[in-house]
């Protein structure tokens, strides 16, 4: 299993989420007014403040929480993702 340093987790916390969306999911989006939908999960809005999930009353500015919180990546595979994507 590979280690995630401290190095890459500053990094991973600095990608934001709607730079990962937009890159990375492109197809799973919908414009709504001034912010986008996830297709897959249309109470997920996402705009330059970050993502919140208003059925769950969570959110986030980071692509790391998105992963996490979302995708139900753990930790260390959602820094892995980032830094092996290029998200740094």
């Amino acid at each position: 299993m590979p280690f995630v340093n401290k190095e890459q987790v500053r990094r991973a916390k600095d990608v934001a989420a709607i730079d990962y969306i937009l890159k990375h999911e492109p197809n799973n989006i919908r414009r709504s007014g001034e912010s986008i939908r996830l297709i897959d999960h249309p109470s997920i809005s996402i705009s330059d403040n970050g993502w919140y999930w208003h059925s769950q009353s969570t959110g986030s500015k980071s692509a790391l929480d998105f992963l996490i919180t979302v995708r139900g990546y753990t930790f260390r595979e959602a820094v892995l993702k980032l830094m092996k994507i290029g998200m740094n």
